[in-house]
């Protein structure tokens, strides 16, 4: 598979004295990488050879990202280290990695020591891993998210019936949200329905005997004053349509 990231550092201490800190720094980075899923180039012995030379050129021609690592500017100067980095930042002026980053991996020293080419390149501190992970993650396109989201597609295989269930009421909750006009008016309709039988009931026989109450009242004043007016008349046909209107709906 192609590689996403070529990790530089210097890997003999000079003075011939065994690995240096540089090496031990870039092989914890690269364990860190390519637990979250990134193809890393980095090289466990000495560049010697024209065979793994052609393949260092290869992984720094396919690589989108760079890093440096460097606890010493000599270490970030040094034969190999230079013309690594030096390559890639060749082919990123040269528009031939369009996307390309360089970023520098510094402990015990500052930006202030870094060859002037690297002074504008985003560094980081050996101390802000975590921070250089994220930020190879995210220009690759391989977020934490992203990452979270394996589990629980392993769990809704694992119990799909149950998964199921989940993404059902999950779905549900979020059409309500989206649908929040509709469900307040239906609310307001089953508030305006929710009449019981008895309340019904009993609604229409108060209103039944106020009309029959009425209808006593006009028929004994009308005999006192002997005479049926317009107004019982009129009283009697609007009881009449309310008692119609109440019983009927």
């Amino acid at each position: 598979m192609a590689c996403e990231v070529f990790i530089s550092f210097k890997r003999g201490r000079n003075d011939g004295g065994g690995l240096t800190r540089d090496y031990y720094l870039a092989s914890d980075l690269h364990r860190t990488l390519v637990g979250n899923g990134v193809q890393v180039f980095f090289s466990e012995k000495d560049l010697s050879g024209s065979a793994f030379v052609r393949e260092i050129y290869r992984a720094l021609d396919q690589a989108k990202i760079i890093v440096v690592v460097g606890t010493r500017p000599e270490y970030i100067e040094s034969e190999w280290v230079h013309s690594e980095w030096e390559f890639f930042l060749t082919a990123i002026l040269g528009k031939r990695k369009s996307g390309g980053e360089i970023y520098t991996y510094l402990e015990g020293m500052s930006t202030n020591d870094l060859p002037p080419e690297l002074y504008n390149r985003q560094s980081f501190d050996s101390g802000e891993k975590s921070k250089l992970v994220e930020r190879i993650l995210q220009n690759l396109g391989k977020t934490e998210a992203n990452k979270e989201e394996k589990p629980a597609d392993a769990a809704a295989f694992s119990q799909p019936f149950q998964g199921k269930q989940e993404f059902s009421r999950e779905t549900e909750a979020e059409q309500d949200s989206d649908n929040e006009p509709n469900g307040m008016e239906q609310q307001l309709y089953s508030l305006m329905s929710a009449h019981t039988p008895v309340t019904t009931l009993l609604g229409r026989i108060l209103v039944t005997v106020l009309v029959l109450v009425l209808f006593f009242s006009w028929s004994i004043l009308s005999i006192f004053i002997d005479q049926f007016t317009f107004v019982s008349a009129a009283s009697i046909i609007l009881g009449g349509v309310l008692l119609f209107i109440t019983w009927k709906f």
